[in-house]
């Protein structure tokens, strides 16, 4: 499947790796541009702009730091939608919180395109090897097409809902696990 994939830090660039060795079509943009070079000596397209890595993808994937990147890479001057095809699929795998997401699928949904939230749940090496946990909102339909493209970087992908469903869940395992640390402290 062709996809753009956007953030490529110490989460995205192996994920993204694991696209490229599952046969994915990628192409790779990232704020930093040294942090491409090794996506494209393994196979990826260097993307120049954000806009660049979307263009005639099925799905772009977003793993950036907050809401305000994942807004700046989606609309910006040189943002994703300028160059995202109609019916096109936004993968938000960074943790952003429900209120943000859901704003931000409904922007997209009045602009013709879907949305998935995926934040993942696991360390680097877990993304190295591609068996993060994924916790993914959004319509059946979206989320059992995008299914074999989240395969590829983890190990258990669980649908929650709808959109917000992931960021929420997500949410929950952050509680459920920083209660877990103050215990054994």
């Amino acid at each position: 499947m062709k996809l753009g994939f956007i953030g490529l830090g110490a989460m995205g660039a192996p994920m993204a790796k694991n696209l490229l060795e599952a046969g994915h079509e990628l192409a790779v943009w990232n704020r930093s541009p040294e942090r491409v070079d090794p996506l494209v000596e393994a196979g990826a397209r260097r993307a120049d702009s954000p806009a660049d890595a979307a263009s005639g993808t099925r799905a772009t994937i977003l793993m950036v730091t907050n809401a305000e990147a994942v807004q700046e890479v989606l609309f910006g001057d040189k943002g994703v939608v300028r160059r995202l095809p109609a019916g096109a699929a936004i993968i938000n795998m960074g943790t952003i919180d429900a209120v943000a997401t859901t704003k931000i699928a409904k922007t997209l949904g009045d602009l013709g395109y879907r949305m998935l939230d995926a934040p993942v749940s696991g360390s680097t090496p877990l993304a190295a090897a591609g068996e993060l946990n994924i916790m993914v909102g959004g319509d059946e339909q979206t989320f059992k097409e995008f299914e074999p493209v989240l395969a590829a970087m983890g190990e258990k992908i669980s649908h929650m809902g709808e959109v917000g469903s992931g960021a929420r869940m997500k949410l929950i395992n952050n509680l459920i696990m920083g209660a877990n640390m103050a215990v054994l402290s």
